[in-house]
C-alpha cells in the first residue's frame, strides 16, 4: 500500500508495510476455505448416511416380502391340504390338519386365516354353530373385515339378524379408505346392514 504525503511541498512516497492487509486476506480465504471442506463433508456424509438407510431399507423390505411370502405359502399349503381332505369326505382329517396348523403357528394371522378356514368347512357343510364358534376364535386372534364380513353371514344364516347387521357394522369400522374399491365395499355393507335393521 502506497501513501503519499506532503512535506513542504515535495510529494513523499511511504510504503507501508502490507503484512497486516496481506494476513486479513490469507485469514478471510481460509476461513472460505474451511467453510466449503466443511460444507463438503458434511454433504458427502449425510449421502453415505442416507445411502446406508436406504440399503438397509432394501434389505429389511426384501426380508418383511421372503417372511410374508413364506408365510403365505405356508398357510395356503395348509388349506390346500384340508380343502383336499375334505373334498374326499374326510372332515375329520380335514379339521386335524386345521387343528395342528393352529397349535403349531404361533403368528396371531396365521392362526385367523387357519380358524377360517375351518369355520369355512364348517359353514360349507351347513353346521353354522360350529362355523361361528371357529369364525369368533379368529376374531379374537384378528379383527378384520373377512373375519367380520363371515361372522357376520353366519349370524344371517342362522336367521339372527341384529347380530349380522351388528357384525356388517364392525366391518364398516375396519374397511381401509384408501382402497380403490372404498366406496363400494361402504356402500355394500352399509346396504347389508339397511336390509337387516328393516326385518
Amino acid at each position: 500500500m502506497l501513501i503519499y504525503l506532503l512535506d513542504m511541498g515535495n510529494v513523499m512516497k511511504i510504503k507501508l508495510p502490507q503484512k497486516n492487509s496481506d494476513v486479513f486476506y490469507k485469514k478471510k480465504w481460509f476461513i472460505i476455505l474451511a467453510i466449503l471442506v466443511v460444507i463438503v463433508l458434511g454433504a458427502a456424509t449425510a449421502a453415505i448416511i442416507i445411502y446406508r438407510q436406504k440399503s438397509m431399507l432394501q434389505t429389511s423390505n426384501t426380508n418383511t416380502a421372503k417372511t410374508v411370502q413364506a408365510r403365505a405359502e405356508s398357510i395356503n399349503g395348509t388349506i390346500a391340504d384340508a380343502q383336499q381332505a375334505s373334498r374326499t369326505g374326510d372332515a375329520a382329517s380335514a379339521n386335524e390338519v386345521y387343528d395342528k396348523a393352529v397349535t403349531a403357528s404361533s403368528d396371531d394371522y396365521q392362526k385367523s386365516v387357519l380358524l377360517i378356514g375351518k369355520a369355512t368347512l364348517y359353514f360349507n357343510s351347513a353346521d353354522y354353530k360350529n362355523a361361528l364358534e371357529y369364525a369368533q376364535q379368529a376374531e379374537a386372534y384378528d379383527k378384520n373385515v373377512a373375519v367380520y364380513d363371515f361372522i357376520a353371514q353366519i349370524y344371517e344364516k342362522l336367521g339372527n339378524k341384529a347380530s349380522a347387521a351388528e357384525y356388517y357394522k364392525k366391518t364398516i369400522s375396519v374397511l381401509d379408505s384408501s382402497s380403490p374399491l372404498y366406496s363400494q365395499d361402504l356402500k355394500y355393507y352399509q346396504d347389508n346392514v339397511k336390509r337387516l335393521s328393516a326385518i
